[in-house]
């Protein structure tokens, strides 16, 4: 399940960049352009003009959520079906792949191993 909403939550990201990649620079009331100057550490006492973007859009959010709801409202099966083969997809966790140790071995090898310190 934690991998599949990982996978969303990466989709989602790559349309917010996809969106709002190329947000045109923000405007000032009389139409000029806006920049900003900062003082990164890099440059030492040096100055960096940037120019100040427009706001982002979350207009495909709303697209993205009007889909959802046609297509579930069509077949609730279908979205369930097609969830069940995306999670079905997710790897094994990496704790799957080791070796279990009993918990009396490793605790008598903490002792072992810390009782140097506790003369």
């Amino acid at each position: 399940m934690f991998y599949l909403l990982i996978s969303y939550r990466l989709l989602l990201a790559a349309l917010h960049f996809n969106s709002n990649g190329n947000r045109d620079v923000a405007r000032t009331s009389e139409g000029e352009a806006r920049y900003a100057v900062r003082y990164p550490r890099f440059r030492k006492g040096g100055w960096v003009v940037h120019p100040i973007k427009e706001k982002p859009s979350y207009g495909y959010a709303t697209h993205l959520m009007v889909s959802l709801v046609e297509e579930y409202c069509k077949s609730p099966q279908a979205l369930q079906e097609s969830s069940a083969v995306l999670s079905s997809a997710a790897p094994p966790p990496l704790t799957s792949s080791l070796q279990k140790v009993a918990k009396d071995e490793a605790v008598s090898l903490h002792l072992a191993r810390h009782s140097r310190f506790n003369i």
